[in-house]
């Protein structure tokens, strides 16, 4: 896809012209749940910073955009959750962030006021080419108009070779696209990202596929999905 790049092994998109890192569904808090099941996974949260400080600086990036669910809280987060947002937004400082809001992120922000980022807050990032944004939601008539629609929310994933494994998933419209965008949006595409965090794979995008509302309504076809792997590369869709 022209302009559009996987980034390898970690979960997200490198937009060219804007020189732009893309990620979702960071869902920092959810070390902190698994502790209270007795699963430890210590510097979870310096560990996603990290790496996206990593990926900005082998990409070039001027920008990060967070597409959503950064936090795992769904409501006002537990003290050592907020803790872990302060830290990560302070690990990013100098760092030029972008945030589509997604059904987790109440309060972010409060949050990010609190932290020594700097980070615009919206719906939906519209670019020259692309809409940014959660996929929680149905895009505005101007994020249809773009040439691609970058979401994460779905955690999409596939089976391959007996376990379930993150994916890109790239659509084509479907039969719910809006009339007066058919004629001339016939190439547009809906790309979603994988969850980045490590600690969540996803469910199969082919069977939960209307977890998605522009899915569920048939904005975009799931039958037309083309799955790519984490190291960039096509693989053969496996349906239940």
């Amino acid at each position: 896809m022209k302009g559009l790049i996987f980034t390898k092994k970690l979960a997200g998109v490198f937009l060219e012209e804007e020189r732009i890192i893309a990620v979702g569904d960071l869902h920092i808090g959810r070390d902190l749940k698994l502790m209270k099941d007795g699963v430890y996974l210590p510097d979870a949260t310096a560990k996603m910073s990290r790496d996206l400080l990593s990926l900005c600086s082998e990409y070039r990036a001027d920008t990060l955009a967070l597409l959503g669910d950064i936090k795992e809280s769904i409501g006002y987060p537990e003290k050592a959750e907020y803790a872990a947002l302060l830290e990560f937004f302070y690990a990013m400082r100098g760092i030029r962030i972008l945030i589509a809001k997604g059904n987790h992120d109440s309060r972010i922000d409060e949050i990010v006021k609190n932290s020594a980022a700097e980070a615009e807050i919206s719906r939906e990032i519209l670019l020259k080419d692309a809409a940014l944004m959660h996929g929680h939601s149905l895009p505005s008539n101007e994020a249809v108009m773009k040439k691609y629609i970058i979401t994460g929310h779905s955690h999409p994933a596939t089976e391959i070779r007996g376990r379930l494994e993150k994916v890109y998933a790239v659509l084509k419209p479907g039969r719910g696209m809006p009339e007066e965008y058919k004629a001339y949006r016939k190439n547009s595409r809906l790309v979603i990202l994988p969850a980045f965090n490590s600690m969540l794979t996803g469910s199969d995008i082919i069977s939960s596929g209307d977890f998605s509302p522009m899915l569920k309504h048939k904005i975009f076809d799931i039958e037309s999905a083309k799955l790519y792997g984490l190291d960039g590369k096509s693989i053969k869709r496996t349906k239940p």
